[in-house]
C-alpha cells in the first residue's frame, strides 16, 4: 500500500533497518552507553499512517518503542505519536518534513526542567540518521540524549 499524498515525504522511512544506537553521557545516562537494534516501519491503513516498531539490546539493557505518525487533522503538520519501555506516557509531537529532514517537538520536563524534546530525522533511501535532544528553557545549546544511525536490511 502507498502512503496518501500528505505522508510520501517520509515514504523512504518505510523499510527494515538495522540500528546502532549512542547513549550520550549527561542525557538519560552518566556515560556514553551504545546498542544495536531493529527497526521495522510499515504503511499503516489505507496508507493514512506510518507504524514503527523498534527493538534494541545494549549497555542499558533490553528496549522496545513503538510509534505512529499520522497527518495532523486541525493544520498542516504531522503528528507523531511515541510509546516505549522506558516510561508509561504518550509522547504527542507535531512536526513538517523540510527537504530530507523530518523535525517533530513537543514541550515536556526532563529532569525536573522545563522545554523542547525535539528528533530529528535525517531521510535517505539505504541509509538515515535520528537525532534525540532536550532544549531547556533558557539553555544555549540543546542536550543530546540518543543517536541512532539507521542501514537498510535488503
Amino acid at each position: 500500500m502507498e502512503l496518501t499524498e500528505r505522508l510520501q515525504p517520509l515514504a523512504s522511512m518505510v523499510g527494515s533497518w538495522t540500528c546502532e544506537e549512542t547513549y550520550h553521557a549527561g542525557g538519560w545516562v552518566p556515560e556514553e552507553a551504545t546498542a544495536v537494534g531493529r527497526d521495522e516501519i510499515t504503511v499503516g491503513p489505507g496508507g493514512n499512517s506510518i507504524l514503527a516498531s523498534y527493538e534494541s539490546d545494549g549497555a542499558i539493557g533490553h528496549y522496545e518503542a513503538h510509534d505512529v505518525i499520522v497527518g495532523d487533522p486541525d493544520g498542516d503538520d504531522l503528528r507523531f505519536f511515541f510509546v516505549d519501555s522506558f516510561a508509561p506516557v504518550c509522547q504527542d509531537q507535531r512536526g513538517r518534513v523540510d527537504g530530507e529532514t523530518a523535525v517533530f517537538e513537543h514541550r515536556t520536563v526532563v529532569a525536573e526542567r522545563p522545554g523542547v524534546f525535539r528528533r530529528t530525522y535525517t531521510l535517505a533511501d539505504d541509509s538515515q540518521h535520528l537525532a534525540v535532544e532536550f532544549l531547556a528553557d533558557g539553555a544555549d545549546a540543546p542536550q543530546p540524549l540518543v543517536t541512532i544511525r539507521k542501514r537498510r536490511i535488503g
